[in-house]
């Protein structure tokens, strides 16, 4: 299975400098109680695959050609022309952009079009390695990490 698409490249940058594989995660223990802000966060976790991108092509393509086709509706066209690179858990994916150049924003695409759904999380993929690291990798389920944001288009 080819990816026929250019991969941003920041993202690129950090196959190649870094790791083309690379997961890391953590848990709080179930006693640690966090403002009620912060309640839904629970774990963090960071994860990337190059041997991954062909699924996640077809799985983001499946996603905005059977469930979310609709041209006329804003949150169905956010599916359109992204590359998925880290599967959520729950159904969500984080992803590039690819409308916007050469090195293409990470956003969030909700598999139920919720709260977080088309949020931009970094104008590049080490940017989002640099702000997310910050958080310690706070979860990538936007219930964890929408506490942090200002709006829908602000890494």
């Amino acid at each position: 299975m080819i990816i026929e698409k250019e991969l941003p490249s920041s993202f690129k940058k950090v196959l190649l400098e870094f790791s083309s594989n690379f997961s890391f995660k953590w848990f709080l223990h179930e006693d640690m109680k966090l403002p009620n802000e912060f309640r839904n966060i629970f774990s963090g976790r960071i994860h990337w695959d190059l041997h991954s991108l062909p699924q996640l092509k077809e799985e983001i393509e499946y996603w905005s050609d059977c469930i979310y086709p609709d041209e006329a509706d804003e949150d169905d066209l956010i599916w359109d022309n992204k590359l998925a690179f880290c599967s959520v858990g729950n159904g969500d994916y984080l992803a590039f952009d690819l409308t916007d150049g050469v090195d293409a924003p990470v956003i969030y695409l909700n598999h139920e079009k919720g709260e977080g759904h088309g949020y931009k999380l970094a104008d590049n993929f080490v940017e989002l390695l640099e702000n997310w690291s910050r958080l310690a990798f706070v979860g990538e389920e936007d219930d964890q990490w929408l506490p942090f944001t200002k709006d829908s288009v602000s890494p």
